[in-house]
């Protein structure tokens, strides 16, 4: 066998610490993900539309579709379609505008919309506050302290470089 190959397969017997608390996050991450996914699949909301209605749920003024779409990175196409299929069970309600131009529906959430998203809401806090469960204030603020940092670390490699030879 390569030397080469063997020294690298040697190294990865041994999980560096940051190396830990990676698979540690990425681990926490699918397992908070997994829940989630398991209560929105009980309803008979695509997870696209769950999301956008979670979105839309969150503003006084609800945003254009124009808004939505950069909000999502999909095309304003996608959320018309989506926003269709809200609209077709009783999720939402849209009125094209005066000129009955549809690219300016007023959107609405209706009462099995809001039933919906308080739902979810209750649901996630539920989640949030177990995984966070017997941490004492100082605990979760200096978790999210050394999240902020981390994740700040991680920006400055994603961050141009201004000597392309980095």
């Amino acid at each position: 066998m390569d030397k080469a190959c063997q020294s690298k397969r040697d190294s990865n017997k041994e999980i560096t610490t940051p190396r830990q608390a990676i698979q540690l996050l990425i681990c926490t991450n699918h397992t908070h993900k997994r829940i989630i996914e398991k209560r929105t699949t009980i309803t008979e909301l695509h997870r696209t539309q769950h999301r956008m209605l979670m979105h839309i749920s969150k503003y006084e003024n609800i945003p254009s579709q124009k808004e939505i779409a950069e909000h999502f990175e999909i095309s304003p196409a996608a959320v018309a379609v989506t926003l269709k299929k809200l609209e077709a069970d009783g999720y939402i309600e849209r009125t094209r505008g005066a000129d009955g131009d549809t690219r300016h529906n007023t959107i609405s959430i209706t009462e099995k919309g809001c039933r919906e998203i308080n739902e979810t809401r209750e649901f996630f806090d539920y989640v949030d506050n177990t995984m966070f469960r017997d941490f004492t204030d100082e605990e979760f603020s200096t978790f999210v302290a050394l999240l902020q940092k981390a994740n700040s670390n991680l920006r400055s490699l994603d961050a141009p470089c201004e000597d392309e030879n980095h």
